[in-house]
């Protein structure tokens, strides 16, 4: 069975990118993020996607079991109707990863729900894809093994092919944190049809405006990893040839260069322009000038880093110690 971190400790953000960008190239950025108390990582990170066709994701089974609670804590059972003032918390049951989840509710009606809202709630949509990735921190690298690579689960849906329709409802979806007083972590908000999010442990939806709520479907990653058949898309390591704690890699500068060379912007940085012009009269870039900035700023952290995996003294006791100045030096 998978084991899932905690979006607190461990986490993946992912975003796509238009042709429309000024800056970004086009396609999904992703970022790892980790808390600093786990220390670097001690082998580089792994991707992996498992896509998913429209006829399939409707065949997967999902729960429909959650608990009703408006602002004054009462419970309720849908279908319901609510009114602007107020606030429905739709929670999953304790005890399970749910990777998707979406409320079933109709905007449109301040009366019981159509009696095909349910059934047609997937059915009426037309070239979805459904994506869904993998994230994997604790796998052996070598080549043979590639194949059966295990970890955290994490789902993104592209939703680009749905033309919504107006909503009188917004639906926000959270995650839980770690943190002393179990504070919730915001997922997303959609205020159009389909009201569905994803991501690894939602825990619930906050639900505003008029309408009917009809109920909810989602997905239990612990249940359902079987239905998918995931690849590698990509390896996230660390600018380094390895050492006392990191792993070897023997290709892990061309791995460097590939990944800093798709992402390149198009457009020099604003942070690095003078005077601060628009996104679009920013100059042009290119990936010499890119791999030029990057190779002047690793020039600082090279050395700490190898520090950080080659010395004996614990990660979390080295310290470095830098000058500010402003522009006068």
């Amino acid at each position: 069975m998978p084991r899932f971190s905690n979006p607190s400790l461990l986490n993946v953000q992912a975003l796509f990118i238009d042709n429309s960008d000024s800056h970004a190239q086009h396609g999904a950025h992703v970022r790892v993020s980790h808390h600093p108390l786990l220390g670097l990582p001690t082998m580089p990170f792994v991707l992996q996607r498992a896509d998913i066709d429209q006829r399939n994701f409707k065949r997967l089974p999902k729960r429909r079991d959650a608990f009703y609670h408006n602002q004054h804590n009462e419970p309720l059972i849908p279908p319901f109707r609510i009114n602007l003032g107020d606030e429905i918390t739709v929670t999953i049951p304790p005890g399970n990863t749910a990777i998707w989840a979406e409320l079933i509710a109709d905007p449109s009606s301040l009366s019981r729900p159509r009696d095909r809202i349910f059934s047609s709630s997937l059915s009426n949509r037309n070239n979805i894809n459904r994506n869904i990735g993998r994230f994997n921190s604790s796998v052996d690298l070598f080549s043979r093994n590639l194949g059966n690579l295990r970890g955290d689960i994490i789902a993104d849906l592209d939703l680009s092919a749905v033309q919504p329709q107006a909503s009188s409802i917004k639906v926000t979806a959270y995650l839980q944190t770690v943190s002393d007083n179990q504070e919730y972590a915001l997922l997303g908000s959609r205020n159009k049809p389909p009201f569905a999010f994803s991501g690894t442990g939602i825990k619930k939806l906050i639900v505003r405006g008029r309408g009917t709520i009809a109920g909810i479907q989602w997905l239990n990653a612990d249940e359902e990893k079987d239905f998918f058949k995931f690849v590698t898309v990509d390896v996230l390591n660390l600018p380094h040839g390895g050492g006392t704690r990191y792993t070897e890699l023997s290709n892990w500068k061309s791995l460097c260069d590939t990944r800093r060379n798709k992402q390149s912007p198009k457009r020099l940085p604003l942070q690095d322009t003078l005077q601060a012009p628009a996104r679009f009269a920013a100059p042009h870039f290119s990936q010499a000038k890119e791999n030029a900035r990057v190779k002047t700023l690793f020039k600082g952290v090279e050395g700490p880093l190898d520090n950080l995996i080659n010395q004996p003294t614990p990660q979390l006791l080295q310290e470095i110690h830098q000058d500010l100045v402003d522009e006068n030096g």
